[in-house]
């Protein structure tokens, strides 16, 4: 028995479980002149292998011929440049946070420090002050 099966697809499809299977069982008969003549069966069993390996091989070249054309490449480039874009812009998004926060703490880091100047010289003039009273 010999089986014939798609083995084409790198991934499970239908087609894989639905296996093609074809019995060849060599069966002869014999002429009157003493030659021997193929039956029907087996030579419809032949004719049936013969049929499911020329549709595997169109499929097979039908591959080669798409990736030859770089059409499975063309694709997955055209979906990375578009997840590339999508994260240049979001990174592009957080630079524009980052550098607004920055802003918003180096303004409140200058208040503090104008205020603790402040402070300082308010301690500086109640220490005047008190060594005046003494």
């Amino acid at each position: 028995m010999v089986q014939v099966r798609d083995l084409l697809s790198s991934k499970p499809t239908k087609k894989d479980e639905e296996k093609v299977e074809i019995e060849i069982i060599p069966e002869y008969l014999d002429t009157p002149t003493g030659k021997k003549v193929a039956t029907f069966e087996f030579a419809m069993s032949l004719a049936k292998a013969l049929e499911v390996l020329d549709e595997a091989e169109a499929s097979l070249e039908e591959r080669i011929e798409k990736i030859e054309k770089g059409e499975h490449l063309s694709k997955f480039f055209e979906k990375m440049e578009a997840r590339i874009s999508v994260i240049e812009k979001v990174l592009s998004d957080l630079e524009k946070n980052i550098q607004t926060e920055i802003g918003d703490l180096s303004d409140k880091l200058s208040a503090l420090i104008d205020a603790f100047h402040e402070l300082a010289e308010r301690v500086q003039r109640i220490e005047e002050l008190l060594q005046g009273l003494r």
